[in-house]
C-alpha cells in the first residue's frame, strides 16, 4: 500500500495526473500519459511487492544465507547456457500457450475469460512503445524489476522454505511454480507460466545461485519487450510473437533444444562438482 502511493504520488509528480481525486483517469487507455501513470504505479508496486519484503525477510530471519550471498560462484559461461536455454524454450513455450488458451471452461467460470480479455487489453495498452524512452521505460518495469523481484520473492524465499517444510527439492519447485503462475491471474496463460517457473526453479537448485533463475526470467521477459517495440516499429515480422505456437516442428525442436541445454546446465552445476 505504501509503495502505490508512491507509485500515484510519482504519476502526479511526472505525468501531472492526479490520481487521488481521480482515480479513474486510469481507465483512458488512450491517453499516453494515463498508460505511463500505469507503469509507474506497476513499478512501485513491484518494487514494494517482490523486492523489498524477501530483502527484509533475509535481513530479519536468515543472516548471512540470504540469496544474495550465493553458496556458488557466478560463472559466465553458465549464465549463457541459462539465456540460450530461455530462447530455445520459447517455441515450446508458446504451444504450451496455444493449447492452454484452447481449454473451454464451464460457463460459470466465464468471468475468467473476460478478466483475461481485460488484461490483454491492458497489457496490449502497456506494449505500446512510440519511442525509445518508452521502451527503455518498458524494459525497466516488464523485464528488469519482475525478474529481479519475483525471483527473490519465489525462488530465493517461498522456495527454500517449501522445501524446509517437506524436505524434498521437487515438491518445493512445483509448488512455488504453482503458485507463481496463480499470482499472475491469468489461467489461459497458467501451465506455460508454471513450467517456465519451475525451470527457474531447478536453475536455481542446481546452481545455489539465485542469478542465473533471475538471467533466465529476465531473458523471457526482454524478449517479448524487444519483439513488441521492433514489431511496432517494421524492424520484425509479427509472425515472431508465434513461432511455436501452432507448428509442431519448431515447438518439438525447441523443446529438445531446451532439454539438451538444461541437461548441461546440470552437467556444469551439479554433475560437476560431485566430480570434484
Amino acid at each position: 500500500m505504501v509503495f502505490t502511493l508512491f507509485g500515484i504520488l510519482a504519476s502526479t509528480l511526472f505525468y501531472g495526473i492526479d490520481l487521488l481525486s481521480s482515480p479513474i483517469a486510469l481507465n483512458n487507455l488512450d491517453d499516453q500519459n494515463s498508460v505511463n501513470a500505469l507503469r509507474m504505479i506497476q513499478l512501485f508496486n513491484a518494487l514494494g511487492a517482490f523486492v523489498i519484503p524477501p530483502i527484509i525477510f533475509w535481513w530479519l530471519n536468515k543472516p548471512g544465507e540470504s540469496p544474495l550471498e550465493p553458496k556458488e560462484k557466478f560463472n559466465f559461461s553458465t549464465a549463457i547456457v541459462a539465456v540460450i536455454t530461455m530462447i530455445a524454450a520459447l517455441p515450446f513455450i508458446n504451444w504450451m500457450a496455444y493449447l492452454n488458451e484452447s481449454i473451454t471452461l464451464p460457463e460459470a467460470f466465464a468471468w475468467m475469460k473476460t478478466a483475461e480479455e481485460d488484461t490483454k487489453i491492458l497489457t496490449e495498452a502497456l506494449l505500446r512503445m512510440d519511442s525509445p524512452n518508452i521502451f527503455l521505460f518498458n524494459f525497466l518495469v516488464i523485464a528488469i524489476i519482475p525478474a529481479i523481484g519475483e525471483e527473490f520473492f519465489f525462488r530465493g524465499t517461498i522456495q527454500p522454505l517449501i522445501y524446509k517444510g517437506t524436505g524434498n527439492q521437487h515438491i518445493a519447485i512445483w509448488v512455488t511454480a504453482f503458485l507463481f503462475s496463480a499470482l499472475h491471474m491469468q489461467f489461459f496463460g497458467f501451465f506455460p507460466r508454471m513450467i517456465l517457473g519451475a525451470l527457474f526453479g531447478y536453475l536455481f537448485v542446481w546452481s545455489k545461485n539465485i542469478w542465473y533463475p533471475i538471467i533466465g526470467h529476465f531473458t523471457n521477459n526482454g524478449l517479448a519487450v524487444m519483439a513488441a517495440y521492433f514489431i511496432q516499429q517494421g524492424n520484425l515480422n509479427p509472425e515472431f510473437e508465434e513461432i511455436g505456437k501452432t507448428q509442431i516442428t519448431f515447438s518439438l525442436g525447441g523443446f529438445l533444444l531446451m532439454a539438451f541445454m538444461v541437461y548441461h546446465f546440470y552437467q556444469t552445476t551439479v554433475h560437476k562438482k560431485r566430480s570434484i
